[in-house]
């Protein structure tokens, strides 16, 4: 457990000494600024950030969501390849603005439909995070998710940090970019009990399409994660995990002229190992195998009094 607790905290310090100093432009204010929420997988944004002029939820502002994603892959839950509707993952969300320069979030990940031949648990994770706005034109958060390992097997714990900030080319165009770390502990069944873990360094950008009026944005990213450190408990073997680099894309879009309402689909293709590797994979459904997934969504917005 020590040397899991080393390189949490390696990665999170390089993580705030290492914050970028690019993609923003001068004087302009975190809340009323022009930037949708980057990298919403490493920090779970709220889709209209992507169409509206801020960057952390206004003040007295609240949502609560929830979206459907189908993962498809070639393989990594059992020998077969997972074919649309084979594995939907439902995710339930909510966030709560801290008086417009912070925000806190919570969600949690259900797994109701998959293949009659596996036998994986309903529920599929939990995380709780917040972001907080600085310097009048970057924002920072942390998240940390715990789940299940695949097959009963264990379970997981990540932690991610990372800071934004972005550049306004037009009222219609944006690119922004996020520089973080994540860590990842396995915690493993076995006698003893087997503990892996390891770091990474994760840099992304967004172009970011979006109407005037805010009613409506689409998204085009890129992510790359780079392992950085490896952990092993005695019982363990280095060698029993082998994390390579990772290229995540996506594609999205959000409707959001309806005031208390917003609409949002996005496309990811996540990148982790090869089939022929086990040790370049991870024993986790979201995330821990090559895998495409169609996320449908919807966010019902509450705007408190914040007197």
């Amino acid at each position: 457990m020590r040397h899991v607790a080393r390189f949490f905290a390696w990665i999170i310090a390089g993580t705030v000494l290492g914050s970028p100093t690019v993609l923003a432009q001068e004087g302009e204010p975190v809340q009323g600024a022009t930037s949708p929420e980057g990298g919403y997988v490493i920090t779970g944004g709220d889709p209209r950030g992507y169409a509206e002029d801020w960057l952390i939820l206004p003040a007295g502002g609240a949502t609560v969501g929830g979206h459907l994603r189908f993962l498809t892959a070639e393989g990594g839950l059992g020998d077969e390849a997972l074919r649309f509707t084979d594995v939907v993952l439902l995710d339930v969300n909510g966030r709560l603005s801290l008086g417009g320069t912070g925000e806190l979030f919570a969600s949690t990940t259900l797994l109701p439909k998959q293949p009659s031949r596996t036998g994986e648990l309903l529920w599929q994770g939990s995380s709780l995070g917040g972001r907080v706005g600085f310097a009048e034109r970057f924002a920072a958060s942390l998240r940390a998710t715990v789940g299940p390992a695949l097959a009963h097997t264990g379970y997981w714990v990540t932690t991610d940090v990372g800071v934004e900030a972005r550049k306004s080319l037009h009222e219609t165009l944006r690119v922004q970019g996020l520089l973080g770390g994540s860590a990842t502990a396995l915690f493993l069944e076995g006698n003893p009990e087997r503990r892996l873990g390891f770091g990474e360094v994760v840099a992304g950008g967004e172009v970011v399409l979006r109407a005037p009026n805010g009613a409506a944005a689409m998204w085009l990213g890129t992510e790359f994660r780079f392992p950085v450190v490896r952990s092993a408990s005695p019982a363990s073997a280095r060698a029993d995990l082998d994390p390579q680099t990772r290229v995540n894309v996506r594609l999205g879009g959000v409707l959001s002229y309806i005031e208390d309402w917003d609409l949002f689909a996005e496309l990811v293709v996540t990148d982790r190992g090869e089939l022929s590797e086990p040790t370049t994979r991870l024993p986790i459904l979201d995330g821990g195998f090559d895998q495409t997934l169609l996320l449908l969504g919807v966010t019902r917005r509450i705007q408190r009094d914040s007197r």
